[in-house]
């Protein structure tokens, strides 16, 4: 990792011929664009050794909270996404309709229950220390994942991360207020803006950069660290491309690429 910091020394520069101060006024104002470095992480796989939709699901399962019949359609879909075929439209109106049948409180009761005693022990040992690693040099941390943003942030807190994306899930406005995102309202069962999979993710990425009032080149290197192909188009985007335990296609397209390749356990 590589933390850019001002390197020339300006607190001197009134000493120095104007050709010199007008080049380090040039230097500065570029080094005023650099932000140190970004590090994104994939989640599912890459920083928790399993996959959080069916983690939670399976937690509602175990409870009585969903059936067979969801259970089996579940499974469907993930064959389909192992296949490469999944309808990730119709997969999240399926995984989504739970949260329209509870209230938001309960919902979070649920969620976090299920992160102390399923998530947090699957949450790879090696993957904290890349974070905190990342953390000690100064970079911009940021999760960016498949799975809605509810259930990430459990996570993102147990990891220090600030910075999320993951799919938006749409909440419902308590009468007589314009707010979604009080203690009073719930989920629809819905989504709301590009979901955050496959080239989503760098549609997702952009947005939040512009959010930020940055463009990618403003970091002085971009990490991302992912183990899917389907993260292709944004692991191409960065200027460091680091596959954990890919699957077998990416792990022909590291080789291909030259990429580096982690393997957690």
């Amino acid at each position: 990792m590589t933390l850019l910091s001002g390197s020339n020394d300006y607190r001197n520069q009134d000493n120095q011929p104007a050709s010199n101060r007008a080049n380090n006024t040039e230097l500065a104002s570029e080094s005023a664009k650099v932000v140190g470095d970004l590090a994104i992480f994939d989640l599912d796989h890459t920083l928790l050794g399993g996959d959080s939709n069916m983690i939670w699901t399976d937690y509602l399962y175990e409870r009585g909270l969903v059936d067979d019949s969801f259970i089996s359609q579940r499974d469907k879909f993930f064959a389909d996404y192992k296949a490469g075929s999944l309808d990730f439209t119709a997969y999240m109106a399926h995984m989504f309709t739970p949260f329209a049948r509870f209230d938001y409180q309960t919902l979070c009761r649920y969620r976090d229950d299920c992160f102390k005693t399923q998530v947090a022990p699957k949450l790879y040992p090696q993957g904290r220390e890349l974070v905190e690693a990342h953390r000690q040099a100064g970079d911009t941390l940021l999760i960016i994942s498949a799975t809605n943003e509810f259930l990430i942030e459990p996570v993102c807190r147990a990891l220090g991360v600030s910075e999320i994306i993951g799919v938006q899930l749409e909440r419902s406005k308590p009468d007589n207020t314009d707010n979604a995102n009080n203690a009073n309202s719930n989920f629809t069962g819905k989504h709301i803006g590009t979901p955050s999979f496959g080239a989503g993710k760098q549609v997702r990425l952009e947005q939040w950069l512009d959010n930020q009032g940055r463009e990618l080149s403003d970091y002085g290197r971009s990490y991302f660290y992912s183990d899917s192909i389907n993260d292709a188009p944004l692991l191409e985007t960065v200027t460091d491309a680091i596959t954990v335990n890919p699957d077998d296609k990416l792990k022909a397209l590291a080789q291909t690429r030259g990429w580096q390749v982690l393997n957690f356990e």
